[in-house]
């Protein structure tokens, strides 16, 4: 990302067909040994491959089929609203973040369920007619389903 940034344009697009060539079917970045917060196994994949997103974004136009395999592979990998460690899910909702901005707009359908130990409490649907912002409303129920203990997902 850096050479972009220093408009070393040439010498950044062969790093990033470089991980291009490192990036598996499943849109995964694998082969990083450590990271800055010396993590392993599933959070250093996601770390590498949300990071791989961004430096791809830097040059989108050539870079666009790799950020998408690699953003699906990130979604896929969420586990109980985060992923894995605090930096991978700090990583990968900054790429899922600059992906969407660098897309401009919404196709398709997404629907947001909120349970609350695991019954559906409501669901908000966002498509193109959407506004930006998801938004539960009347939460105040949720005091009358919850106890100390109680698990509320989105």
């Amino acid at each position: 990302m850096s050479l972009y940034n220093l408009n070393r344009e040439s010498e950044g697009k062969t790093l990033l067909n470089k991980i291009s060539s490192l990036q598996s079917k499943d849109g995964s970045v694998p082969g990083a040994f450590t990271s800055i917060t010396f993590s392993k196994g599933e959070s250093l994949l996601l770390e590498t491959t949300a990071l791989s997103v961004l430096a791809w974004l830097k040059d989108k136009d050539n870079f666009m089929p790799h950020v998408e395999s690699s953003v699906k592979f990130i979604i896929g990998s969420v586990k109980e609203g985060k992923f894995r460690t605090t930096q991978a899910t700090v990583l990968c909702l900054k790429a899922i973040i600059e992906y969407d901005r660098a897309k401009g707009s919404i196709s398709g359908e997404a629907i947001f369920e909120l349970k609350i130990n695991d019954d559906n409490a409501q669901t908000v649907t966002l498509n193109e007619e959407s506004q930006e912002v998801v938004l539960f409303k009347n939460l105040e129920f949720v005091a009358n389903y919850t106890t100390p203990g109680s698990t509320i997902k989105v």
